[in-house]
């Protein structure tokens, strides 16, 4: 293992210690002890064949002590260091009576709030997500769920899954937050961005030791949108829609199968749809069905006679009852983050002339989109929806 304790109960790093690269007193202490069994460890390796790891005095069979990941342990005695650092009362391991009896990985009681934290990098059961959520809610705390991850990038490229999505944050802004392996640190992971089915962009930003957990967890300023994840949107979105332009469908899902008739009734397939079906939307929704065929799902039903009027509230109850759109499990309401990702495409629509905003929920028709166009027409209108939507949104 790679972390124990010292004599006063912080965690320190075996490649630390081995190096000294820290100093001071916590680092200097001769005894060391398992986080799992409580038995003294000790530095070493600390070669270029065996890295530097803390290893039992005795022989054991300790293995964490409850079946937990080095990461995961890890994870949580960094949290659980920086909160008392900053004047947090933090217990690990604590049972919640009120909460079914179950035991969370952190308990911090912070400015009035019932905190829970609980650290996941395992598979987790969406029935046994949705359990213990539903029972930590019930009981008045406020659940907190952090991811594990291990690569040191800014900007992420990745199909998420059930264990990203129960990360997700609706309030104040959509976030999530995850504790970095590679770098030892915590991070807030925001501008999540959907480009084709499942797979999301989002950039990450490392949190400052010193920076107060409360403020920290319940921030309301969102983090500026780096240019390197812009960057990366408008690469991916160009490569996504040229790939979507040119090749067969051959396995079409059922999500293509209520829209596929739209496109046949003009003699044309899915590779025809319009260059405003194909937009990135940031914001975390939980949708896994493909970009272009949920908003070629809206066009249909609601964006086809002028004057017309959409509401959100039926729009989204009707899209989140579509048997063929699958979606992520959900630490918040999944109709709260339909909600968020539907208006801030039909907000997009308005920009470009379709939707004119009536009311905050309310949105009427102007001009609805042309289907039937030749496909070099199409590539120049991605051009331009591309551009016109980096001057928009400034990216």
């Amino acid at each position: 293992m790679y972390t124990a304790l010292n004599d006063k109960g912080k965690i320190v790093h075996a490649a630390d210690v081995k190096n000294n690269q820290k100093g001071g007193p916590a680092y200097d202490s001769e005894h060391f002890k398992c986080p799992g069994c409580g038995n003294e460890v000790y530095v070493r390796g600390g070669s270029i064949y065996v890295k530097a790891h803390f290893a039992h005095r005795i022989f054991t069979s300790c293995n964490g002590g409850d079946g937990e990941s080095l990461k995961h342990k890890e994870a949580k005695l960094f949290i659980k260091t920086w909160l008392e650092q900053s004047g947090y009362n933090a217990e690990i391991e604590k049972v919640l009576p009120k909460a079914g009896k179950q035991r969370a990985d952190i308990y911090v009681s912070m400015q009035g709030k019932k905190v829970v934290l609980e650290i996941q990098r395992s598979f987790l059961d969406e029935q046994q997500f949705y359990k213990r959520q539903l029972l930590y809610e019930k009981a008045g705390y406020t659940v907190i769920w952090i991811g594990v991850r291990e690569e040191n990038q800014e900007v992420y490229r990745k199909r998420l899954s059930v264990l990203d999505s129960i990360c997700f944050r609706l309030f104040p802004f959509m976030h999530a937050f995850s504790y970095n392996s590679a770098c030892r640190k915590l991070q807030i992971e925001t501008a999540h961005t959907q480009l084709q089915g499942g797979v999301f962009l989002f950039q990450r930003t490392l949190i400052s030791d010193t920076q107060n957990p409360y403020d920290c967890f319940f921030s309301e300023e969102v983090p500026a949108l780096q240019e390197k994840i812009s960057m990366r949107i408008e690469q991916e979105w160009k490569k996504k829609a040229a790939a979507k332009r040119g090749y067969p469908r051959k396995n079409i899902t059922q999500a293509e199968n209520e829209v596929l008739p739209y496109y046949l009734n003009h003699r044309l397939n899915l590779n025809y749809f319009p260059a405003l079906c194909h937009i990135p939307v940031c914001g975390f929704s939980g949708i896994r069905t493909s970009v272009e065929v949920w908003q070629s799902w809206i066009i249909i039903h609601y964006v086809q006679k002028p004057g017309e009027k959409i509401s959100l509230t039926p729009l989204t109850k009707a899209f989140e009852n579509q048997r063929s759109f699958t979606f992520l499990p959900l630490a918040e309401h999944r109709r709260n983050l339909i909600r968020r990702g539907i208006l801030n495409y039909l907000l997009v629509l308005a920009e470009f002339g379709a939707l004119r905003r009536v009311y905050p929920g309310i949105f009427e028709v102007i001009k609805p989109l042309t289907v039937k166009k030749p496909l070099e027409q199409l590539f120049a209108d991605d051009e331009y929806v591309r551009g016109k939507w980096k001057l928009l949104f400034r990216v």
